[in-house]
């Protein structure tokens, strides 16, 4: 449920949060790549093109502009100015420009919030293709069954571990919801 601390235990495993007890280990050379469904790292006086530069200022034009493109960023889109994108361009470019950062392991905090379809396509593509693990707190039940392996369940103070996808989940509830009658 909303409020139940799922976004507070990503910033805590991220590092973007001191945990109250405890500690976290990260372990040898992972690298995580944060997607939280605020934007406001990009800046607003870029480009698509610009911004996507900051990361990779190395790669030519046509590494960059094809990159994009795996994000729907095409033709003059990428030199749209950046305050003038949607919020589902704006969380499409902040994809794109998560992916060169390498990770090794996603954290995304709710990334279907606030994205348009095409977004989200590219975001289920990207994450198809992605290599590495996957942390996601969501409430998008089938963004979900697509791709989880195990759900943590995180409700009234406690965290709760089940094998599968989501619908896996919720056939467990269901039964022991069952069981409890």
């Amino acid at each position: 449920p909303s409020g139940s601390g799922k976004s507070t235990l990503l910033r805590i495993i991220t590092g973007r949060a001191a945990p109250l007890a405890g500690n976290v280990e990260v372990g040898h050379g992972a690298v995580c790549g944060f997607y939280d469904q605020d934007t406001s790292a990009l800046r607003d006086d870029g480009t698509p093109m610009s911004e996507l530069r900051r990361v990779r200022p190395a790669w030519s034009d046509l590494e960059v502009r094809s990159h994009l493109a795996k994000f729907l960023f095409r033709g003059n889109d990428v030199e749209q100015s950046v305050a003038s994108l949607s919020g589902g361009e704006r969380s499409r470019l902040s994809l794109a420009m998560l992916l060169v950062s390498e990770p090794t392991w996603l954290a995304m905090d709710e990334p279907t919030n606030h994205i348009d379809l095409a977004g989200r396509t590219a975001l289920e593509e990207m994450l198809g293709e992605f290599s590495g693990a996957l942390v996601c707190v969501s409430h998008d039940r089938e963004f979900l069954d697509g791709l989880c392996t195990r759900i943590v369940e995180v409700s009234k103070g406690s965290v709760r571990e089940y094998r599968g996808n989501y619908s896996d989940y919720r056939r467990v509830q269901m039964s022991e919801l069952q069981e409890t009658k």
